[in-house]
């Protein structure tokens, strides 16, 4: 099949030629979409109705506890990433898979805000702020981003000052 972008309307005229009982493979050799995009659009109508087909203006965002949520109980062996992904309304099962393979190797899930726009230019901090941003992440499960949101630093501050406190101590926080 080709890489065509299908219009809203065109989706739709294609979900309600497989509702009224046209052959998915019918369907995909004339609008030339493969049948396993036909399927996901149909979930989708299903799901969220006509409202589902349309073009989303940004990714869905998701929280690091949710991540690990579904990480966790794909690690439970219940449902497989595609389950999973069906369960939970999240667009692609490599998202899930993505997660389960970050989580197992021990690698930071991060997670990621709509909108969050944290500081790109830093601002000047002092030595209690920086002892006071490491500690804090050091006692919570939270990431860079949240941290440079949270006490008004840009993320590479945040990131350094965490690096400089997991490898120095307080002392690595000194001007």
């Amino acid at each position: 099949m080709t890489d065509k972008y299908y219009s809203f309307e065109e989706k739709l005229r294609m979900i309600q030629e497989v509702r009224v009982g046209i052959s998915p493979s019918h369907i995909s050799t004339k609008h030339q979409v493969s049948v396993e995009t036909l399927r996901k659009w149909r979930i989708k109508y299903e799901k969220h109705g006509a409202e589902g087909l349309k073009k989303r203006d940004r990714n869905r965002t998701y929280t690091r506890g949710f991540k690990e949520m579904v990480a966790k109980e794909y690690m439970n062996g219940m449902l497989s990433t595609h389950e999973l992904a069906h369960k939970y309304d999240i667009p692609s099962k490599t998202t899930v898979r993505n997660w389960i393979i970050r989580y197992n190797s021990g690698e930071e899930i991060r997670t990621t805000r709509a909108g969050a726009s944290p500081m790109t230019k830093g601002r000047k901090t002092t030595y209690a702020e920086r002892v006071e941003i490491a500690q804090y992440h050091a006692q919570g499960d939270i990431s860079y981003r949240e941290l440079a949101e949270r006490f008004e630093v840009s993320y590479q501050q945040a990131r350094n000052i965490v690096v400089k406190y997991q490898e120095y101590g307080e002392a690595g926080l000194e001007d």
